[in-house]
């Protein structure tokens, strides 16, 4: 029932030139957020025809009513296969770049937020890095607001890409959770290395860091979001959802 799930009911085959003259439109048609657009990276195990859903669910508990784009990379949605994922994700920076700068140079478009989800985070996060290490990471003075949520995401490496990327004009939003035992999961394979999305808001490093980098660090950890992993407290809470 289209009143009460989300369907399908068109698919269009876009050129490049296509795609950014939707983008175009979009934005001439006005209103509300009509000139920004949110880029959804979706996270590790996760289908195409998945990810359009996860987008899809954001934006309408979110009430976002600009243009929501969904940066879907090559993820093999099975469980074990984690570090083939990893690979498809490190793979598809030059594509993601190549994107957010072709995005950038629509006049009409005012604004591009980022919204990445567990390991999205490594493309967007590596993203940044690299176009900021080309003179580019700005893209344009278009570059908004980072939100990061669940970062599977080696504390250690993304100090260092913080490093390099240094601070952005609007804090980096990292949504943290201790219970996440996803993450759990992926630090155990890392050889017990901590992921950034579980070092929680009281942590002296989660401190500093916000401090150093000019991070906003938002502790879910208190946030009931039923039974799980609680790897997806960003999109399962109203209140976090409305907030982002």
């Amino acid at each position: 029932d289209p009143k009460q799930h989300f369907v399908t009911t068109k698919r269009d085959f876009l050129t490049s030139n296509e795609f950014l003259d939707k983008i175009r439109a979009r934005a001439r048609v006005g209103g509300p957020e009509a000139n920004d657009v949110l880029i959804f990276v979706h996270g590790y195990n996760t289908l195409y025809e998945e990810a359009v859903y996860w987008m899809a669910q954001i934006v309408h508990d979110s009430g976002f009513q600009g243009t929501a784009v969904l940066f879907a990379w090559p993820s093999r949605g099975k469980a074990p296969l984690y570090l083939a994922d990893r690979e498809a994700s490190t793979y598809s920076r030059d594509y993601f770049e190549e994107a957010l700068l072709s995005i950038s140079k629509v006049s009409e478009v005012k604004e591009i937020n980022i919204l990445a989800h567990s390991m999205g985070n490594w493309l967007a996060v590596e993203t940044l890095r690299q176009a900021k290490l080309k003179g580019r990471g700005d893209f344009g003075g278009k570059l908004g607001n980072v939100i990061l949520a669940s970062p599977d995401l080696d504390a250690n490496v993304f100090r260092t890409q913080l490093d390099v990327i240094g601070q952005l004009p609007r804090p980096i939003t990292v949504l943290v959770s201790g219970d996440d035992e996803a993450l759990a999961l992926s630090s155990w394979l890392a050889g017990d290395v901590d992921r950034a999305g579980r070092i929680t808001a009281d942590d002296a490093r989660a401190i500093e860091g916000a401090k150093k980098y000019n991070l906003r660090v938002v502790d879910l950890t208190g946030v009931d979001d039923g039974k799980g992993n609680h790897h997806s407290k960003y999109s399962k809470s109203a209140a976090v959802v409305e907030a982002i």
